[in-house]
């Protein structure tokens, strides 16, 4: 609460004072600031590479490792707080009938539904719908999958055949390996830790959200922040 004061108020014939209170409110956005993140881990990636380029596989292979999982765990997270701030924003600062309003924040509430349900659920309300076949929206799933793994990590012998085989196919071809690895090692979880698999996963999630907004006619939040997401 912070009080105002109204110096000079004309009342009653008399010069007076009005002193009130007002309530001010506001909300938090990290979308933004959560792929930002995701590029900078990304080109911290590229400079440790590059320091180490042409030398035997060795112990800042662990930096790679910690840089390169920080770019696709917070370029999920603005997947996510994308579609939440977005379905934030159409509940509250656009007038919208009481109904939708209503159906905006059921969908917010709902601990159940996916991230890509979220964004379904807002095209449906928006009279559009994304289409799965296209490859921004299955890049995204496969970087919310890795990103799953990597948060759900565990680890298998090296000649099973379970779920980082089957990651590792889909990955395939997705984006370079690492550079200081032999070319057999498979792609999750080492081989992927690399500075082409965060840059991939930077433009997974801008590439996704930018098709989405371009979908539903809504802006594209990450869109201003271009130069800051810029990887070479």
């Amino acid at each position: 609460m912070a009080e105002q004061k109204i110096i000079g108020l004309y009342v009653g014939g008399t010069l007076g004072e009005l002193t009130g209170s007002m309530t001010i409110r506001g909300r938090r956005a990290m979308a933004v600031q959560h792929v930002c993140a995701a590029a900078h881990f990304a080109r911290s990636a590229k400079l440790i590479e590059d320091a180490h380029a042409g030398e035997a596989f060795g112990g800042f292979f662990d930096e790679i490792i910690w840089n390169v999982s920080a770019s696709v765990l917070m370029s999920c997270n603005a997947i996510e707080a994308n579609i939440n701030e977005t379905l934030m924003d159409q509940a509250e600062d656009v007038p919208v009938t009481e109904e939708m309003k209503a159906k905006l924040h059921t969908i917010i509430a709902d601990k159940t539904l996916s991230i890509f349900s979220k964004y379904e659920c807002l095209a449906g309300l928006r009279g559009a719908k994304l289409e799965k076949g296209r490859s921004a929206y299955q890049n995204a799933q496969l970087l919310v999958g890795m990103r799953n793994e990597l948060v759900h990590f565990r680890s298998e012998w090296t000649d099973e055949t379970g779920q980082h085989a089957n990651l590792s196919k889909k990955l395939l071809g997705k984006f370079g390996r690492n550079p200081f690895l032999p070319n057999e090692a498979s792609i999750f979880p080492l081989a992927c830790f690399s500075y082409a698999c965060a840059k991939w996963s930077v433009k997974a999630a801008t590439g996704f959200v930018a098709e989405f907004s371009k979908i539903v006619g809504l802006p594209n939040r990450f869109e201003a922040s271009s130069a800051r997401l810029s990887l070479s």
